[in-house]
């Protein structure tokens, strides 16, 4: 099933935001390092060489753990404009299975969240604060992959039965990155099938990756324009409020839609910007579907 769009021109939206929402647990982040324990124990402690550090990744695990909404902030001792957040362990969650005998399509997207590796997978309501309100650029969180491995997007927001509100401000996203696989050959009955990811530094909500067959009207006959998704994968339609204070989303890319964030619930933008994004689809900053 296809979704409508519509693409917003995210140069300067300011809207009222509502009260924050207490927190129920901070966690401070003082390490520039991508690593992360194999399961959430209630710390924040990461090894990175001989230290026990808070590392974002780290954070954002133990944070998915725990009911109700959370904050992550940054020490910036030890990260600011001089010292990013570097995102160095690769992976991909979204992936493709056969579809069950006598279905439309030959393929579902089959994905598992896991904020071990890959993209920072967001499953419960959290604010994440950056150092300085007044510049989102002494808080960076880039895709620096090791030779050999693919970025991937920075942030991807799950939903839940219960809705996930998710809060970034004064921070700077850069460098995410999203591809697309080819999952058959052409026929003489249809064309190529292929998995597009949407959102290069952002995905928030259902439909973050698509399946769609290169002879559709969206494509031409060619993987190039990507349209809508099935809502069905993750259930219910359930409401996941993303808001961006001060936020740059910079130089980001992906092969679907949404070159620097891919909204598929409502979406807040206040004095922020997305810029020197690049999409292999239909929209190079902003993809939202409608609510």
């Amino acid at each position: 099933m296809k979704a409508t769009r519509r693409t917003l021109v995210a140069a300067g939206i300011a809207l009222v935001l509502a009260a924050p929402t207490a927190f129920g647990q901070v966690f401070t982040v003082n390490s520039t390092a991508d690593a992360v324990t194999t399961e959430a124990d209630g710390q924040c402690n990461a090894t990175v060489g001989e230290q026990t550090v808070c590392t974002l990744r780290e954070a954002i695990m133990e944070a998915n753990a725990l009911a109700g909404p959370d904050e992550i902030q940054f020490d910036s001792a030890f990260v600011n404009a001089a010292n990013p957040i570097q995102l160095t362990l690769g992976g991909v969650d979204e992936g493709s299975r056969a579809s069950p005998e006598g279905s439309t399509d030959p393929f579902l997207m089959d994905e598992t969240p896991d904020v071990r590796q890959g993209d920072l997978d967001v499953t419960d309501s959290l604010t994440i604060t950056g150092v300085d309100p007044s510049r989102p650029d002494a808080t960076v969180i880039e895709w620096n992959a090791p030779e050999g491995e693919s970025p991937d997007r920075i942030f991807q927001i799950h939903g839940s039965t219960d809705g996930v509100d998710v809060k970034l401000q004064y921070l700077t996203l850069r460098g995410g990155s999203v591809g697309s696989e080819q999952l058959s050959e052409a026929t003489e009955a249809n064309g190529a099938w292929w998995l597009y990811r949407n959102g290069g530094a952002i995905a928030n909500g259902v439909c973050c990756s698509i399946i769609e067959d290169s002879t559709s009207e969206d494509h031409g006959g060619a993987p190039d324009g990507v349209g809508g998704g099935d809502e069905g994968e993750e259930g219910s339609a359930v409401i996941n409020g993303l808001t961006l204070e001060r936020v740059v989303v910079l130089a980001n890319h992906a092969e679907g839609d949404g070159g620097g964030i891919y909204s598929a619930a409502p979406l807040v933008l206040n004095q922020s910007a997305i810029r020197a994004t690049s999409v292999h689809a239909t929209a190079a900053g902003c993809t939202t579907t409608p609510t």
